[in-house]
């Protein structure tokens, strides 16, 4: 036997079920819009004897501390990942450097400049197809 109220509370579980749904997809749409920019138009600086465009303050103090001729700019900002060491570098309007500087790779691949989006580790992630590896004794 039920209460004569039990629908009324079936109903309210059934609406707070859908608000947070709601509130979930909006994150994805917010998620799913960050992972869409791909390059961003930012102010900052070129060193005329450096031939380095930054926005960096530590950078731009650096080279105005030598009395480099310091310019503002705007720039494209986009964010590339190195193939070989997955290590990131932010790049200004597409001078990508010439190998990576951690492994020295030369192969670069464009990421969304708010990097790859975090996903929480799954149980398949974990699986070891031939079990766990042991040392021989």
């Amino acid at each position: 036997q039920r209460s004569r109220f039990a629908h009324l509370a079936d109903q309210e579980r059934e609406a707070k079920r859908h608000r947070m749904l709601a509130e979930f997809e909006a994150q994805d749409s917010a998620a799913a819009q960050m992972e869409a920019v791909m390059s961003v138009v930012t102010q900052a600086w070129r060193c005329a004897e450096c031939g380095v465009t930054s926005d960096h303050a530590r950078r731009r103090a650096d080279c105005a501390e030598r009395g480099h001729t310091l310019s503002n700019v705007t720039a494209t900002k986009t964010k590339w990942k190195c193939i070989g060491c997955q290590a990131t570098a932010s790049v200004f309007d597409r001078v990508l450097p010439d190998s990576c500087p951690q492994c020295g790779g030369k192969g670069f691949k464009q990421i969304p400049v708010q990097g790859t989006p975090r996903t929480a580790p799954m149980e398949r992630d974990q699986f070891l197809p031939r079990g766990e590896e042991l040392k021989y004794l």
